[in-house]
């Protein structure tokens, strides 16, 4: 699986001819699927282009994603305990405020953390659903119409991103070590604490994964609708049709299909994506708060705290962007193929194509 993982990182597709929606999708699989939190192994037939269950891989995802929670939820409660009856005083949670709202965001984190798992194992159907409904869709578009652009733009967002995942996570480890308390209590914030976060910040990134494939396949419908648009001579006004090119009523079957993809990402990553963005601006308040506290009323932060707090401010906003930007992206490409739609001319045409452009 690990190999599985660095030949995904690749920056460049080995054949961009080739470049399909599993390469996309392939370097975020390889990663939950490591942590449990995809909780069915997928194997992708190429003659059918769909993926089908490997039924015996629940169980060994299954001890992935229950040694992750307990293992989480054990640091967690002797962090806890380490935090609040140790005799000395850490450097960074040294006063009571400070270590009540600590202990409120470890709850928040670990909260996320479970309820990310029950939600994944609860709907790990509707994984498979949501991937096969997109490859299908995806197979019926580019029959007539092979954008490769977006393929490859999406590919290298998805491969930085996942860099952006093993730096974060190198960067977590020398803040933690580089703190200057007792081995211990860091092995403790480290497992309890900066991993927690990573959970949730690669969640955030399969979701951001799934929501760019459904904009690449509203890409591909729009340069089809674009397509029917006709071609009128300012002399002769006769209509050319491209021969290859969907129908309103095909292009209508296939944007349901997005449709439903949608919905079941949404039904997915509902309860996870409430959780996230409480703690990610619970956590952007309270670090900005600790900043100004050492920095304006006590005057006395350092450079290891500026630094530590700007970290976490920057983690948190990173993932409020890649909600919002990709809701964005896929609210723009729904209002651009509403738009294209209604662009459709309908003078030369029945009642029965009005119909189907306007209804």
């Amino acid at each position: 699986m690990l190999n599985n993982l660095k030949s995904c990182l690749n920056p460049l597709p080995k054949v961009n001819v080739n470049l399909s929606i599993n390469d996309i999708f392939k370097p975020i699989y390889s990663v939950i699927t490591f942590l449990g939190l995809f909780p069915y192994s997928v194997k992708l037939h190429q003659n059918k282009q769909k993926y089908t269950i490997i039924r015996k891989s629940i169980y060994v995802n299954s001890i992935y994603g229950v040694s992750m929670v307990l293992t989480i939820n054990v640091f967690l409660v002797l962090h806890i305990r380490e935090m609040f009856f140790s005799s000395d005083s850490s450097p960074i949670i040294d006063v009571l405020l400070t270590k009540i709202n600590y202990f409120i965001e470890l709850v928040i984190v670990i909260f996320f953390i479970i309820v990310t798992y029950v939600n994944a194992f609860v709907n790990r159907h509707k994984y498979v659903k949501m991937l096969n409904t997109i490859m299908s869709t995806w197979n019926d578009l580019s029959k007539r119409y092979k954008n490769f652009g977006d393929l490859r733009r999406v590919y290298y967002k998805v491969n930085l991103l996942v860099k952006c995942l093993f730096l974060i996570v190198l960067m977590q480890c020398c803040l933690n070590f580089l703190q200057g308390d007792r081995l211990w209590r860091m092995i403790l914030m480290y497992i309890s604490f900066n991993s927690a976060q990573t959970l949730q910040f690669i969640m955030v990134l399969f979701y951001y994964v799934t929501i760019m494939l459904l904009v690449i396949l509203l890409a591909n419908l729009e340069k089809q609708i674009t397509q029917l648009h006709n071609k009128i001579n300012e002399d002769k006004c006769f209509v050319q049709m491209k021969t290859q090119t969907l129908t309103v009523k095909q292009i209508e079957l296939l944007y349901n299909k997005v449709f439903d993809a949608k919905t079941e990402i949404n039904q997915i990553f509902q309860y996870p994506l409430l959780v996230c963005f409480f703690q990610s601006f619970y956590g952007i308040v309270n670090e900005a708060l600790n900043m100004y506290q050492r920095l304006v009323v006590e005057k006395c932060a350092t450079v290891y705290e500026i630094f530590n707090h700007s970290f976490w401010i920057t983690f948190h906003l990173i993932k409020v962007f890649l909600m919002a930007s990709s809701g964005h992206a896929l609210k723009m490409k729904v209002r651009k193929i509403r738009q294209a739609v209604l662009d459709i001319p309908t003078e030369v045409h029945d009642v029965r194509w009005y119909m189907e452009v306007f209804i």
